[in-house]
C-alpha cells in the first residue's frame, strides 16, 4: 500500500490579547514524495557501543527518518565521516532525505533505546 507523508506548517504570531494566529502568507507546504516501505520500533543500544547500524528491516532507502533515543547519542548517516548529537528525549525528523544507513554510538553509562521510524 502506498501513502504519502508531507510537512505543512505555518508561521506563528501572538497578538496584543495573547491570541496565536497562523499566518497563511508564512505557510509553507513540502512533499516526501509515495512513501511504499516503512518500519518502526526500538532499537537498544549497549553502553559504550560505537557504530552499532540500526536494522532497516526492508527499507533500501529512507526518505523519512524520525530518532528519538532516551540517552544522548551520536548519529552518523550514509557512513560519513562525522555523525551528530541527538540530545536524550529529544526527536530528530529528516524528511525528503536519501538515507541507506545509520550508524549510532552511545558514549553514556546507560543502554540506550531509540525510537525509530523508517519510510522510503
Amino acid at each position: 500500500m502506498s501513502f504519502t507523508i508531507s510537512l505543512t506548517s505555518a508561521f506563528v504570531k501572538s497578538d496584543p490579547i495573547s491570541r496565536l494566529i497562523a499566518d497563511p502568507p508564512g505557510s509553507f507546504h513540502v512533499p516526501v514524495g509515495s512513501l511504499e516501505v516503512q518500519s518502526n520500533g526500538y532499537f537498544k543500544v549497549a553502553t559504550g557501543s560505537s557504530g552499532v547500524a540500526l536494522n532497516f528491516g526492508g527499507v533500501s532507502v529512507a526518505k523519512v527518518v524520525i530518532l528519538r533515543p532516551d540517552q544522548d547519542i551520536t548519529v552518523v548517516l550514509n557512513g560519513a565521516d562525522a555523525g551528530f548529537k541527538i540530545l536524550k528525549d529529544k526527536m530528530v525528523s529528516l524528511l525528503g532525505v536519501e538515507v541507506t544507513s545509520i550508524a549510532i554510538s552511545n558514549s553514556s553509562n546507560h543502554e540506550v533505546v531509540l525510537s525509530y521510524y523508517l519510510a522510503g
